[in-house]
């Protein structure tokens, strides 16, 4: 009986990993660079991916369709239209490390997920009230 118990838990096992490592690959976006999404876009277009940078200070414009602004990262840049009105408070920050989700077409990245990097520290001092 031990061994029919072994060969169950041992299935049961097996089918959890499988629906496991399938079910969420399915659903992960890779995260590519500047410079990789430029080159590998000939071989793969419209691919959904997702991408870091900063926004190019000067570069955000409020428009119709949401926002238009430049992405930088290491010395590349793309254009980035963000396709919703609302975005994190942060945005409007200087230097402000976002992460956007969409597809690469015709040289421009059209996202319809944006989130802000939050600052590993804080610069300036708390006051306490006395």
């Amino acid at each position: 009986m031990n061994k029919k118990f072994a060969i169950v838990i041992g299935a049961i096992a097996m089918v959890i990993v499988i629906w496991t490592l399938t079910g969420f690959s399915e659903y992960e976006l890779p995260y590519v660079t500047v410079k990789e999404l430029k080159e590998d876009n000939v071989r793969q277009p419209g691919k959904r991916v997702k991408m870091g940078g900063t926004i190019v200070d000067g570069s955000r414009q409020e428009i119709a369709e949401g926002w238009r602004f430049d992405l930088a990262q290491d010395e590349m840049s793309i254009n980035v239209l963000y396709s919703q009105q609302t975005v994190p408070d942060m945005f409007h920050n200087k230097r402000v490390e976002v992460i956007v989700e969409g597809i690469y077409e015709q040289g421009e990245f059209h996202a319809d997920n944006l989130m802000t990097k939050c600052a590993s520290r804080y610069e300036g001092e708390l006051e306490e009230d006395i």
